[in-house]
């Protein structure tokens, strides 16, 4: 579903708009429909199974009908069942010591993400995730230059402990 606006006062001010929802779509048909969200969600390729995305923003257009990132303003939600994270990269060394069921890949039982955008920056809401036999609350915020700062908190392990860890940088 796609609801949207457009308007061009002059030649050098140019808005657009839209509500974009997207029911049961791979992560790799949604980055396919809008390329730009590799770059802000690198980790979204990694995902398989069907995501619900519902996403509203309005933007400033460039003369040749292109999206100004930095005027960039909205809210997403991003939601899933029965997912699965099968490209761990570094990440897999951390699951054989975390003894994940599956070292490989990693069971994403459910998730709902949603944050706004603003500022020329993604910030995402505390929200809960479960993969494995591990549930975490994540939050945090992302510039579009790559740069970030997460924080994770293990709320239940087969381990006996809970930790909460800051990640951040310029690249995943």
């Amino acid at each position: 579903e796609l609801d949207a606006f457009y308007s061009a006062r002059t030649k050098k001010d140019i808005n657009a708009g839209f509500g974009l929802n997207l029911y049961d779509v791979t992560a790799d048909r949604v980055i396919e429909l809008v390329p730009k969200i590799d770059e802000l969600f690198p980790i979204l390729k990694s995902f398989k199974g069907n995501l619900n995305c519902e996403v509203a923003a309005t933007t400033q257009l460039d003369t040749n009908m292109n999206f100004q990132i930095p005027s960039l303003t909205g809210a997403f939600k991003i939601s899933g069942n029965n997912l699965a994270i099968e490209d761990m990269g570094s990440l897999s060394k951390l699951t054989r010591r975390l003894l994940f069921k599956h070292p490989d890949y990693a069971d994403v039982d459910s998730m709902s993400v949603m944050g706004i955008i603003s500022d020329n920056q993604l910030q995402i809401f505390p929200f809960l995730l479960s993969i494995d036999r591990y549930r975490l609350a994540l939050a945090g915020e992302q510039d579009f230059g790559s740069q970030f700062n997460y924080h994770a908190s293990i709320i239940r392990s087969p381990l006996p402990f809970k930790i909460g860890v800051d990640i951040y940088g310029k690249s995943f």
